[in-house]
């Protein structure tokens, strides 16, 4: 009986560890595309808002926001159940993309035909009419992309999914910079962008091909139907989570004009960039999250609470600097036209913290298949975003768009934290987060006592005192060390 259970307990103890080891492998291969990706997103970001300005620049934000609340509707959750679904049934792999990827045509028309209809009756502009079509093409060539990205992630390729997602964004930048740089104005700088997107949407697409097989192209209702169901309440999450996270640009154009929408969106953006590390973290660690939750509830809560836990230790002390040198940033950055960004950058950051967070939960709760409780809370959050961009935007402006984004992330996080705790989730998320707090309050108290005017000075200094502190506390655990030293010891990724 006792070398059955010492045999269980090391198979369980293998089952972790190669858990633990493919996460890792998956988020390093992740994260080191996204550094480059985001090293390429910020400087494509300054430069197509130092050349277009601020009103023009707010078109250009104005369109890809309103695009992607609409296109949204043709991925409805089926690209996380696509994922999922090929993890629990891979030999079934090529009958589930092909039928997906069908809807996924079906209803990218019926967007376009609603994306008209809107336009329409809103009566916009020749221009902002003509950037809203091209900005649709162009985000509904990015939701192409994520489908072909879904199927790597289901069978763990991430560097696949990451090598085209480096090449796409190079390809992007490359073009639109160089199109700016002919001053050929707004309409070929998309165009140029859009080529781009399309040219690796179709590479992706045939590699996708070749590596797992054709996909088979018959419709089948009955499975349509299932995926849907299963869906569905992944894809209201999806949809009320572009709301809340777009509803504020078009509240703010309507209000304040196209000038405050590309003083918002700057730094809306930055933050959305500063989030990618997040996104796809959570998406490396959800194949992993679906396959524990079946063996064990305890090794599911073990990957959350780690991933929040090194998620705040990181996160804690970048979002306090971009609070002390918002100023700084803004004018460096993009000039002194956007300078009325800087506050509300002070503001989004600690959104954007949270977001950190909340994705993470959110990934877990589709894996434990609590869609509904999650569609639910994302419903509520969404509600409530609207209403106070409505009350606060005509009068504060683009900052109270951003108090609105940052009450919405909270009651979600503080929502959704209880729903987990109650599930047996979290047993010490909390408990573990005052570490990194002490040392990032610590630090803050030394750099604010000597002066923050000397950036190249005081930043640095910041940093270097926390990870100081953070370091006396030991806030990194033994066996979080541990896993380090083991990541350290691997020769091969891929």
């Amino acid at each position: 009986m006792e070398y059955c259970c010492s045999e269980g307990g090391g198979l369980r103890a293998r089952n972790v560890a190669n858990s633990s080891l493919r996460i890792a492998r998956n988020t390093i291969i992740r994260s080191a595309a996204e550094i480059v990706n985001i090293t390429l997103s910020a400087a494509f970001l300054i430069y197509v808002a130092r050349k277009l300005g601020n009103a023009t620049y707010g078109i250009y934000a104005f369109s890809l926001s309103f695009a992607g609340i609409f296109v949204i509707l043709s991925d409805f959750g089926l690209h996380i159940i696509l994922t999922r679904e090929i993890v629990k049934n891979s030999h079934k792999a090529r009958e589930y993309i092909g039928n997906v990827f069908l809807v996924k045509l079906v209803l990218s028309l019926a967007v376009f035909a609603v994306i008209w209809a809107t336009t329409a009756v809103a009566d916009y502009t020749a221009i902002k009419t003509k950037t809203l079509f091209l900005m649709a093409l162009f985000v509904t060539g990015t939701s192409f992309l994520d489908f072909f990205n879904s199927i790597y992630r289901a069978h763990e390729d991430m560097h696949y999914e990451s090598l085209i997602m480096v090449l796409n964004r190079a390809t992007i930048v490359c073009s639109g910079i160089y199109a700016l740089h002919l001053d050929s104005g707004l309409d070929n700088f998309i165009l140029a962008i859009l080529g781009a997107n399309l040219l690796w949407v179709a590479i992706s697409g045939v590699f996708c091909s070749i590596k797992y097989g054709k996909p088979r192209l018959v419709f089948d209702k009955d499975l349509v139907v299932s995926f849907f169901r299963k869906g569905f309440a992944v894809g209201l999450m999806l949809v009320f989570t572009v709301v809340y996270l777009k509803a504020d640009t078009i509240i703010i154009e309507a209000f304040k004009g196209d000038a405050v929408v590309g003083w918002y969106n700057v730094s809306h953006r930055l933050i959305e960039i500063l989030l990618s590390f997040a996104t796809f973290y959570s998406a490396a660690i959800f194949p992993s999250f679906a396959s524990s939750f079946r063996t064990s509830q305890g090794s599911t809560a073990t990957i959350y609470q780690n991933s929040i836990r090194f998620l705040l230790i990181i996160g804690l002390p970048c979002a306090l600097a971009v609070s002390f040198w918002s100023n700084q940033i803004i004018l460096l950055a993009f000039g002194q036209a956007f300078m009325e960004a800087a506050p509300a950058l002070q503001i989004l950051v600690w959104a954007g913290l949270l977001a950190c967070v909340n994705m993470v939960t959110k990934y877990l709760m589709i894996a434990a298949d609590m869609q509904k409780i999650n569609a639910l809370l994302l419903g509520v959050c969404t509600v409530a975003n609207v209403v106070l961009n409505l009350v606060l935007i005509p009068t504060f402006s683009h900052i109270g768009a951003s108090f609105a984004l940052l009450a919405s992330e909270t009651i979600y996080f503080l929502s959704s934290y209880l729903t987990i705790k109650k599930k047996g989730y979290v047993q010490e998320l909390l408990i573990n987060s005052w570490k990194p707090l002490i040392a990032v309050g610590g630090s803050s108290i030394v750099v604010i006592y000597l002066g923050l005017g000397q950036v190249a000075i005081s930043c640095p200094l910041f940093f270097f005192i926390y990870f100081v502190i953070a370091f006396l506390l030991k806030t990194l655990r033994s066996e979080d060390k541990l896993f380090l030293k083991k990541l350290l010891q691997l020769r091969s990724w891929v």
